[in-house]
């Protein structure tokens, strides 16, 4: 429920108990709920914070991921500059990391002198 909502509730409530012989019917304490607007208010606090470092964690997870992708980008080019092979281009039918790496195995396999 909204901060403001709930304000407006508990200034009702008060002005309900101010005038309580006037409604003999059951009403809510606004001291329930102004301890439940402060909870409400800490567990918004709280999640401001859970989110903040959750994007905090996430940025820096993401930048990680870029880091390695760029070292692994270049790692792949150096291999296939060293063996003179297109390795192509990162896309859903091409792994160029996989394809750099298939061909150093291969190029290790028959480079390896014969006993």
């Amino acid at each position: 429920m909204h901060p403001d909502l709930l304000k407006e509730i508990i200034k009702s409530c008060q002005e309900r108990t101010a005038q309580r012989h006037l409604h003999p019917e059951p009403f809510i304490h606004y001291e329930d709920l102004e301890t439940a607007i402060n909870q409400q208010s800490e567990d918004s606090f709280r999640a401001e914070r859970q989110l903040e470092t959750l994007h905090l964690v996430l940025t820096s997870t993401v930048a990680e991921r870029d880091n390695r992708t760029k070292w692994a980008d270049k790692l792949a080019s150096a291999i296939a500059d060293y063996l003179a092979i297109d390795i192509g281009e990162h896309s859903t039918r091409n792994n160029p990391w996989l394809n750099a790496i298939e061909a150093l195995q291969q190029h290790a396999l028959t480079a390896r002198p014969k006993p």
